[in-house]
């Protein structure tokens, strides 16, 4: 081998490297505020600070804008955080075991240490959905609801360590990532999207532990979602999930440029397929 070739090959296997090891979100925060509508009501700050070349300013004006706007409605009133008919909300008991990493997946219990491992798979079987029915990440709802119910932080911090590990670890993939240990299988993506994700989002966006940088890291995760969904999804029930949790992402987030085009494509879709 050459001199030439090796230093060739070096460079290759640096590169693999350092695509490999990428962490997410992949959105820089010049692409994030590239692709959000600047013009909507509410968003004049966030508008003044990226014309200013401020991105940091502008991710906190951006944060500040989500927790007031009042152009989006979810299954739940999610600006009654705190009052008395909220604290009335019931929840799982299961909520706890959540909040200390002790998650479930395919009626298999799993305790996690400091950091959730969204790649492992403890079943005795090695059954595969278990590591992918765990990234639907319907747990995060429960610890929302007693989040809400009891005001205790600790449901706060437990969903902001596992949002956070899971995008960090997690990053979107540039294919149609359907294989056995993947968290970015489609089916999947579409259905945390559709609910989860999204009520999660709404129950913890008044904590002071889903901060900033926080929110606009899940926002990132949410505009990836809605970019790989676009682009890969499969037929059938598979392709109900995928388009409903596109839909969603374009309705919780009509701040992006996408977003109608996000809805009218999963619409019409879900059309087609039904035909």
């Amino acid at each position: 081998m050459n001199r030439i070739t090796s230093l060739c090959l070096a460079v290759v296997c640096n590169c693999f490297i350092l695509t490999a090891g990428a962490a997410g979100p992949l959105t820089t925060d010049a692409e994030l505020f590239d692709a959000l509508n600047l013009d909507c009501p509410g968003m004049e700050k966030v508008r003044e600070d990226v014309g200013r070349g401020d991105l940091e300013a502008a991710k906190h004006s951006f944060a500040a804008y989500l927790r007031t706007r009042s152009n989006v409605k979810w299954l739940f009133d999610w600006k009654a955080f705190g009052s008395e008919e909220a604290k009335k909300i019931t929840y799982s008991a299961d909520a706890d075991k959540y909040a200390s990493n002790l998650l479930l997946s395919c009626a298999f219990w799993h305790q996690f240490g400091e950091r959730v491992d969204w790649s492992a798979n403890p079943t005795p079987q090695n059954y595969a959905e278990w590591t992918w029915q765990l990234s639907r990440h319907p747990f995060w709802i429960e610890m929302g609801k007693a989040y809400w119910a009891t005001g205790d932080e600790k449901y706060a911090k437990a969903f902001v360590s596992q949002m956070t590990s899971w995008v960090e670890d997690d990053p979107c993939p540039d294919h149609a990532d359907n294989v056995v240990g993947s968290r970015w299988r489609t089916i999947e993506a579409g259905i945390r999207m559709l609910e989860a994700w999204p009520s999660a989002f709404f129950y913890f966006i008044h904590s002071p532990n889903f901060d900033d940088q926080a929110v606009v890291m899940m926002v990132k995760s949410f505009y990836e979602h809605g970019k790989y969904l676009h682009k890969f999804h499969m037929a059938n029930n598979w392709l109900t999930m995928e388009m409903d949790g596109l839909f969603h992402v374009g309705t919780v987030f009509p701040e992006f440029k996408q977003a109608g085009e996000w809805r009218d494509y999963a619409a019409n879709r879900l059309y087609e397929e039904e035909k």
